[in-house]
């Protein structure tokens, strides 16, 4: 994973494809004096010769693997990374993750590990394939979950993806909520 206390540069980086020259603006105040210097009208050119293949649609995206845990509800997933903690989330806590989600064309719509930081939810506040997925997982864990439409987006309107979508997730922490 990318860490750097600069989140928007993580970010730039990230979403500058391999080979692409990219002229990013930025806000002097998102760098200290002694990194970025706004005498250049706050445009920092950066020229990607390659990047970690952190965003990059898992090769299984469309299939889970006949390894993969099924539930009744059809969520799948598997361990990637197993932590060394056995507590688990409880379906009202709020959780620390980092995620990665993609749609059935590999298209990565969301990401934390993007954005330079993890993401604190309250699960009752996600999605069904998430509230189901994540009380699984303990700290240090890192889960891919397939997560069938009806557990997703499909009921909902807007510009959320529909289908099938594939999430990477490292839980980091929780913390139990009333």
């Amino acid at each position: 994973m990318l860490k750097t206390k600069y989140p928007a540069l993580a970010r730039m980086i990230l979403l500058t494809p391999i080979g692409e020259t990219r002229v990013w603006t930025i806000s002097a105040e998102n760098f200290p004096p002694d990194v970025f210097d706004a005498k250049n009208g706050g445009q920092l050119t950066l020229k990607i010769i390659s990047t970690p293949d952190l965003l990059k649609a898992p090769s299984n995206l469309m299939l889970p693997p006949s390894s993969a845990t099924r539930t009744a509800s059809g969520l799948r997933y598997i361990v990637l990374k197993k932590g060394n903690k056995t507590s688990h989330p409880a379906p009202t806590s709020t959780v620390v993750i980092d995620y990665s989600g993609w749609d059935r064309s590999g298209k990565l719509f969301d990401s934390s590990v993007a954005r330079g930081e993890p993401s604190s939810f309250p699960l009752t506040g996600l999605i069904k394939g998430w509230q189901e997925g994540v009380v699984l997982m303990s700290p240090g864990d890192t889960f891919r979950f397939w997560i069938p439409g009806a557990l997703a987006y499909d009921g909902g309107g807007g510009d959320s993806p529909k289908g099938q979508l594939v999430f990477d997730i490292t839980l980091y922490d929780f913390k139990d909520t009333p």
